[in-house]
């Protein structure tokens, strides 16, 4: 398949852990193991032990052989298989359809697994010796005869050996492909056979790649345990790049002091005592830090008691006062007295509130409409009605009305509402600000530095802090008019920060350059380099234990980023786009109608969740669920199977196909449909059939019958206390009445020529075999001869269409089988009485001539019924097709 021939060759790039990933998953359908999943890693990760990876190839893709058409002619010399008795075989028809029916236990599924071993079928599992040999059993092996290129071909396949290539061009097909197609993400789509490796690729990835995160999250590598290790010496050096590549030993060689060095380290100690004024330039430089963090919080202090900030605040507080003013007269105007209090004139409680202006407001829009010709809304002219009660307005309601439509449009509630949220919001600002950011120790500290900037601080503060006072106090009486307290003269508390920042940093500058810096530096390079070195050595320990940890983290990283899965992602979805196509959809379209499924399908590109993949699949219509949510499992077997049949089509060769009991699940309208179209099938390629259902197998019989198909029936039964022994045709109870008597008058032939005068008890018992044979047979010869095959024991129908080839009796036909059915009765019946009262045991010529009297009587019936068939045949065709088109 083409499908399968670009994986493939994409394959052929991959890292030998990926194909032999992708082998195993072949191998095993797509179910890997936990043991899979573990040496997969191991490889990934380049253990010493891991297992070499064994990369796939064409012989490890199931349906993937020479690509010529292989037609199977038989198996033989099956030895070492199942509970088989060596030299077991089975022959195929190399045209047309071959049936092979047993029960189970009989041994069918022995000559399936093997079929299935050696085709590379997609399910298989290996075939085993018989359980019950003592000792080692031979491995189990089989000579496959095929023809070829016009040629026939022998080979000889052995389990655990790579099968022939001509042979894998084989499809074989049972219960387990139903899942082969059906994607496990998403809605109904369905996917062709191949895609379901790489998604099984990408998820075994990702669950190794899960393990892997969970480890690296396990370990802990805390490097703030070597601080004291950091620095510009030697040790540092390497502590700056520790990590999976760092050289253990150097460290060990850096621990390693000399006598010598170990005085040096107590000479350059006392040597820098007397030339550090280090110390002395941080503490300048560390007080200049924390001056230019209260600068900053003395701009912010600033900016809230300025002259313009509360100059703001009083203009907010002024514009309230202003609205309050504003918001009382207009509730005069509303009620029409000018009174500021109370409710006078008639007004009812809550009017001009937000639910009486959305009343007012409705009256005005209806207004518009009632009155569109006024300008005043709502209308108050002298012959104009209220829009509420539609009464005519009276000198009151109409001055009413318009002191309503004033104060609404005054709108004073609104204004009085947005001044108080002005003031309120200021008034948080002003009361949040901190203006008292130099708390006392700090204060103390500065004092001892610069006693003027300490006073500068408290005074301030205190101006700050009385001015939000004042502001308090004026908003609570509404009066600006008293005098603020003042600013201390001279520059703000934030210039006076800022330049004490700038002073005690060049005050550190100047202490350093006082002394021989570059001297006591050199000391101090040389004395750390010692130090460093000395300290190394108990942390030995604790250092390698680290490395250790950061190579195995380091490891497992990088396994885990091989294992990314977005190029089998990428894959995936271009490989679905090129082969989920309108052919493969009208293909698989015509298969379901053949197999009666109702469904339609068509491709869609699909977005699924899981590893970010998209798949391009046929979905079922209108279907956005997923499979085993909306198919039962009958139609899930229908479904795939007709996705197997389009894929076996568009691949091009006639190759041999098997089903194995592909009637598992099925009801019988799919059970029917599915014997008719490989019935059909077998007209174009050879197909081969396995199945334990007797209901099937006489679907089967009847479509073989009525398509007039070539066809070879074998029966799998148990011989000479073992399975797998094969009947050509069917059983004696599945024969058709024909066979059944030509091999009862072949028994009756033998009978008469060996006949015992004094019959013996095997004389008796091969005698009453005889008669009980042939009282089936008149059972039989009565359903398919008599009633034309109209009603059958293991059939889901009453062929209506049969009925009018019944034939019809004559009495005395009636009699005489009825007779020889109860002789046949009797005989076998046994009863045990005395000699007198049972029934003479008939002898050969007895039974050769009930025989052929029955034999006569459906002959004649015969004779009724073809003329019947040979005149209605046609019609009868016509109208079944006609009903399986309906």
């Amino acid at each position: 398949m083409a499908l399968l021939d670009d994986i493939l060759a994409w394959s052929n790039d991959l890292p030998d852990w990926q194909r032999d990933a992708l082998r195993r998953i072949f191998a095993a359908n797509g179910q890997l193991t936990e043991e899979d999943l573990v040496e997969i890693r191991a490889m990934v990760a380049g253990v010493a032990d891991a297992l070499k990876p064994e990369l796939l190839t064409k012989a490890h893709i199931p349906t993937m052989g020479s690509g010529t058409s292989t037609i199977l002619q038989g198996l033989s010399g099956l030895n070492n298989v199942n509970g088989f008795p060596n030299g077991r075989r089975l022959d195929i028809a190399d045209n047309g359809i071959t049936v092979i029916f047993g029960e189970n236990g009989a041994g069918k599924s022995g000559y399936a697994r093997v079929m299935k071993r050696a085709c590379r079928a997609r399910h298989s599992t290996p075939v085993l010796a018989n359980a019950f040999t003592k000792g080692m059993p031979a491995q189990p092996e089989a000579t496959f005869a095929y023809a070829s290129g016009g040629k026939n071909h022998k080979t000889i396949w052995v389990e655990g050996n790579a099968s022939n290539a001509d042979l894998a061009m084989v499809s074989v097909y049972d219960s387990h492909c139903a899942q082969d197609y059906i994607s496990k993400d998403g809605p109904s789509i369905f996917v062709p056979y191949g895609l379901h490796a790489l998604s099984a690729l990408a998820t075994a990835q990702q669950v190794i790649q899960e393990q892997l995160n969970r480890e690296i999250g396990a370990i802990h590598l805390r490097s703030d345990q070597f601080a004291a290790l950091q620095g510009a010496h030697s040790v540092g050096k390497i502590m700056a790049k520790l990590g999976p590549n760092t050289d253990i030993a150097a460290f060990e060689a850096l621990a390693k002091l000399t006598p010598q060095e170990t005085e040096e380290i107590k000479e350059l100690s006392a040597a820098i005592k007397g030339l550090d004024v280090e110390p002395e330039a941080i503490k300048h430089e560390l007080l200049a830090r924390r001056i230019d963090l209260l600068k900053n919080f003395a701009t912010i202090a600033e900016r809230f008691v300025s002259d313009a900030a509360m100059d703001k605040f009083a203009g907010f507080a002024l514009a309230e006062d202003a609205a309050i003013d504003a918001d009382r007269l207009a509730q005069g105007l509303l009620r029409g007295d000018g009174a500021l209090d109370g409710h006078a004139g008639g007004l009812l409680p809550e009017t001009g509130g937000e639910e009486w202006k959305a009343l007012f407001k409705a009256a005005q829009a209806f207004s518009l409409k009632a009155y569109s010709e006024h300008e005043d809304h709502p209308a108050s002219g002298p012959n104009d009605q209220c829009v509420l009660c539609q009464q005519s307005l009276g000198e009151d309601a109409q001055a009413r009305m318009i002191r309503f439509r004033k104060f609404v449009a005054a709108d004073a509630a609104q204004n009085l509402e947005s001044a108080r949220r002005a003031v309120t919001e200021a008034r948080k600002k002003i009361d949040d600000a901190n203006l008292a950011p130099v708390d006392a120790p700090t204060l103390a500290e500065i004092k001892q530095s610069d006693e003027g900037l300490a006073e500068a601080v408290s005074a301030h503060q205190a101006a700050w802090v009385a001015r939000r006072e004042w502001m308090a106090q004026s908003y609570m009486l509404s009066h600006w008019t008293d005098p603020r307290p003042p600013l201390p003269d001279g520059d703000s508390l934030s210039v006076r920060f800022s330049a004490k920042a700038a002073s005690l940093r060049q005050r550190a500058d100047q202490l350093r350059k006082a002394k021989d810096q570059k001297e006591h530096d050199n000391l101090a390079s040389q004395l750390a380099e010692l130090t460093s070195r000395r300290d190394l050595s108990a942390h030995l320990p604790a250092l390698r234990t680290y490395i250790s940890a950061a190579k195995r983290r380091s490891a497992l990283e990088a396994a885990r980023d091989a294992l990314n899965t977005r190029s089998i992602s990428t894959k995936i979805t271009n490989l679905s786009r090129i082969h989920a196509t309108d052919a493969l959809a009208k293909a698989f379209n015509d298969e379901l109608e053949a197999l009666g499924y109702r469904h339609r399908v068509k491709p869609v590109l699909t977005s699924q969740t899981k590893g970010g993949r998209n798949v391009y699949g046929l979905a079922l219509e209108g279907c956005g669920r997923g499979t085993h949510e909306v198919l039962s499992e009958g139609e899930q077997r229908a479904v795939a199977l007709a996705f197997f049949l389009a894929e076996a089509k568009l691949r091009g060769d006639k190759s041999t196909i098997v089903f194995d009991d592909p009637s598992t699940s099925l009801d019988h309208l799919h059970r029917r449909k599915m014997a008719q179209h490989l019935v059909h099938l077998s007209s174009t390629r050879p197909v081969v059939i396995f199945t334990h259902d007797a209901v099937f197998l006489t679907t089967l019989l009847g479509e073989i019958a009525e398509q007039q198909a070539a066809a070879k029936i074998q029966t799998v039964e148990w011989q000479g206390g073992s399975p797998g022994a094969l009947l050509d045709g069917l059983a004696w109870e599945s024969k058709p009445y024909g066979d059944q008597m030509r091999e009862l008058k072949a028994t009756s032939a033998l009978m008469k020529a060996t006949q015992n005068p004094y019959p013996n008890n095997d004389d008796k018992k091969a005698m009453r075999d005889a008669y009980a044979h042939m009282r089936g047979m008149i059972e039989r010869a009565i359903r398919e001869v008599v009633l034309n095959d109209t009603v059958h024991p293991f059939s889901d129908e009453v062929r209506v269409i049969q009925v009018g080839a019944i034939a019809g009796f004559e009495i005395d036909e009636w009699r005489k089988i009825v007779s020889v059915y109860g002789k046949a009765s009797e005989v076998i019946a046994g009863h045990d009485s005395p000699i007198a009262g049972q029934y003479e045991m008939p002898s050969p010529l007895h039974f050769e001539n009930d025989l052929n009297e029955l034999e006569t009587v459906m002959k004649g019936c015969e004779v009724r019924r073809n003329a019947f068939n040979k005149k209605e045949r046609q019609f009868m065709i016509d109208l079944r097709n006609k009903i399986r088109k309906s």
